[in-house]
């Protein structure tokens, strides 16, 4: 008898784990609405999204389709994540996804918008620490990233200044990177970003 109670307890924690929040290994775009139904996301409608050599590094060779996107809610985090998932339609393999934790993206009322990030530069531990969080979660998937520590740099370019974070992993032909734009200068309306980029090659 405790046999089978133990088993049944076993069984619940394994449907309870949540799923990894990175997809590491490549899939096409009929797994993309599963992926998503587990985390309850919703789907946006899908709009014009063109990427370039300098974001992704395939986007030449590669012909994309606009971006399938999702916004995945959730309450221990805001802004809360976008990602989107780019295609090419000849095989319907999925070649980038960009997870985005970025205000600018979920509000569309500049006046709100503008609100918004005045109150955003105040809140640097907290974007350090979901950084830090996401670094952990990567690192324990992937092993040490292969540039950038996340170590946190000041950066001056003018007028402006901002904190920048990089991290940056492979693994056969799957690229990661993990970064983090934090402005420091009230001045500007400024720029908070956490993103992720997981791409293949």
């Amino acid at each position: 008898m405790k046999h089978i109670i133990l088993i049944v307890l076993l069984a619940g924690q394994l449907t309870n784990d949540k799923p990894d929040f990175f997809l590491f290994d490549q899939k096409k775009v009929k797994d993309i609405t599963t992926i998503e139904e587990s985390f309850k996301s919703q789907k946006r409608e899908t709009r014009k999204v063109t990427v370039s050599d300098d974001f992704f590094p395939g986007a030449t060779k590669y012909d994309l389709e606009f971006p399938i996107t999702f916004d995945r809610k959730d309450k221990e985090f805001n802004p809360f994540s976008v990602v989107q998932y780019y295609y090419t339609p000849n095989d319907s393999l999925v070649r980038l996804i960009v997870y985005d934790w970025d205000k600018t993206q979920i509000i569309n009322n500049f006046i709100d918008l503008q609100k918004e990030l005045k109150n955003e530069s105040k809140r640097i531990n907290e974007y350090n620490t979901k950084y830090d969080e996401l670094l952990k979660n990567i690192t324990d998937k992937l092993g040490r990233p292969i540039s950038g520590d996340g170590k946190i740099k000041e950066i001056k370019d003018g007028q402006s200044s901002y904190i920048e974070r990089k991290s940056k992993w492979t693994r056969d032909n799957c690229t990661v990177e993990l970064n983090m734009i934090f402005t420091t200068d009230n001045r500007t309306m400024g720029t908070f970003r956490i993103r992720t980029k997981i791409y293949w090659d």
